[in-house]
């Protein structure tokens, strides 16, 4: 393992852990691979979230490809599966990115599903609507769980149909501040594999504006095994859609 990984990781977990007792992060000394798999074990669901997220930003900031994450992440008892189908990991405005990926804590019996939003500046203007969900094929999972990350507060959700969103309130950030949410889901026992997706509704315009009903989700499965998820509503003046979509094959 790369030393420069081995470095970030420490410096990773050390954010993370601070971020949980909510003590400032600072350099340690670097701990060896098998002390930092097992913190990683120890973490809560918060804990390991915000730890899978830091680390993900962080390899992407440093063009990390994706079979690289995949692999660091393996040696740290980390399942992780990037965007499938050759999606890129970035759909982008100029503000903005989405990424969407999964990953399995060794020794879960469930996956967690991400959506990732990057904010590559501080807007202009503004609104509080955006929204980001994510779908699962229910066929092939069952929905276990959620956490709000960074900036992300749960909103409409109907899991029976495979779909939960987030509010994220674009007012609070500045350029490189991550959003995310997770939807955790347990495999059915017949699933070989599990088809995902994340949609994000970007929106402008309306700083005052807060969602008091409205918001339209819709869930499609192609035949080509493909999740679309469309999000609607009357109140927005101007929005961008983005969305991704991915793949996980199951063991």
């Amino acid at each position: 393992m790369k030393k420069g990984f081995k470095k970030m990781i420490a410096t990773v977990l050390t954010a993370a852990m601070a971020m949980s007792v909510g003590m400032p992060a600072f350099a340690e000394e670097e701990k060896p691979l098998s002390e930092q798999a097992t913190i990683i074990q120890n973490m809560s669901d918060r804990e390991f979230d915000a730890f899978v997220v830091d680390y993900v930003s962080n390899a992407q900031n440093s063009a990390e490809s994706s079979s690289t994450i995949q692999s660091n992440l393996e040696e740290l008892g980390i399942e992780f599966i990037p965007e499938a189908n050759g999606i890129s990991p970035y759909f982008s405005s100029s503000d903005v990115s989405l990424s969407s990926y999964a990953a399995k804590r060794y020794g879960d019996t469930f996956y967690r599903v991400y959506g990732q939003v990057t904010f590559l500046a501080k807007e202009n203007q503004p609104a509080k609507e955006d929204i980001l969900a994510i779908g699962w094929d229910t066929n092939q999972a069952s929905y276990y769980s959620y956490n709000e990350g960074d900036y992300a507060n749960a909103r409409e959700y109907n899991t029976s149909k495979g779909i939960f969103s987030f509010n994220i309130d674009d007012t609070k950030m500045i350029a490189n501040n991550v959003a995310y949410g997770v939807v955790y889901v347990i495999p059915k026992t017949s699933a070989t594999k599990l088809d995902t997706a994340t949609t994000f509704l970007h929106t402008y315009n309306e700083p005052s504006h807060v969602w008091s009903g409205g918001l339209t989700l819709y869930y499609n499965k192609k035949p080509s095994g493909i999740i679309q998820i469309s999000v609607t509503s009357s109140s927005v003046g101007a929005s961008t859609l983005f969305y991704a979509n991915n793949s996980i094959c199951l063991n």
